[in-house]
């Protein structure tokens, strides 16, 4: 009974999930929407017959009835073509994600401080999130008929020329190096530079009737020696690696609020390492 009510309620709950997640799968196949309807219909069954067979059964140890064979016999070929035509339709969904490429440009910035500073923009979606999917750390979400993806990385390194440099890798997944390409380059992602303040954001759209094939937006900021760059609050929401000096005994603050500057070894915090210092000599005082 415990197994039967366990079925139940997972199929349940699959379907409710299937329902809601639906919209998503018109990027995955947006030119074969078949292919989505018989996937959900495949999946249906392969969880409701082995339910309707449970059910069988304990009818037939209830009321001391016997099942037909053509019963038994119909129901395990239905679930066989189902459990196959899933497999061949996952197996062709799996060939379009086969080859990553990539898109990259390189941008010179040139500004008359020493300091860049990266301002982050807000969510395309703001504070909305209804049904979100995520994984390997990104998130997917519907913005009207389209998608926005979280898959935003900033790396911070240290620069070989004395001016700030900007790769921007956009990435994505196909059925080949020009499909993948065709995809990368279909990624619609807001930055602007001016002045000395380099405005990025946290997300990217991909339009309705266009395919998501994992993309991702990398970027790779490069700091000459000397120079400063100031990172905001909210950075960690794409930072993904920061070239520091790790040999620095305070080296453990946080990373947005604070200007950061680019030696030898890597970058360093004057003012964490200032703050620190003063809060140190504000605990030896009042010990005393």
């Amino acid at each position: 009974m415990f197994l039967l009510l366990g079925l139940v309620v997972f199929w349940l709950a699959l379907l409710v999930s299937s329902i809601f997640s639906f919209p998503y799968t018109n990027f995955l196949l947006p030119d074969a929407s078949w292919a989505s309807y018989l996937g959900f219909g495949n999946l249906f069954f392969i969880i409701s017959i082995p339910i309707v067979i449970v059910l069988l059964y304990f009818w037939k140890y209830t009321t001391k009835n016997i099942i037909p064979n053509w019963a038994k016999t119909s129901l395990s070929l239905f679930w066989l073509v189902n459990l196959i035509s899933m497999s061949m339709l996952g197996g062709y969904i799996g060939r379009q994600f086969m080859t990553g490429n990539s898109i990259t440009e390189t941008q010179i910035m040139y500004i008359e401080s020493d300091t860049l500073r990266l301002g982050l923009s807000g969510s395309l979606i703001g504070n909305e999130r209804f049904m979100s999917l995520k994984g390997n750390g990104a998130e997917l979400n519907l913005y009207g008929k389209d998608l926005v993806s979280s898959n935003v990385e900033l790396d911070i390194l240290q620069s070989n020329t004395k001016d700030f440099e900007l790769e921007r890798h956009y990435t994505s997944r196909g059925a080949d190096l020009r499909d993948s390409e065709i995809h990368a380059d279909q990624i619609e992602y807001n930055f602007s530079f001016a002045g000395n303040t380099l405005y990025m954001s946290p997300d990217f759209l991909i339009r309705t009737g266009k395919k998501w094939r994992n993309q991702k937006v990398h970027f790779v900021l490069k700091v000459p020696r000397g120079k400063h760059v100031y990172l905001p609050d909210d950075i960690s929401r794409i930072l993904n690696t920061i070239d520091a000096d790790w040999d620095r005994k305070k080296r453990r603050f946080q990373y947005g609020g604070n200007t950061w500057k680019m030696e030898d070894n890597g970058l360093i915090c004057p003012e964490c390492e200032k703050d620190g210092e003063e809060k140190k000599s504000s605990k030896s005082e009042n010990l005393s």
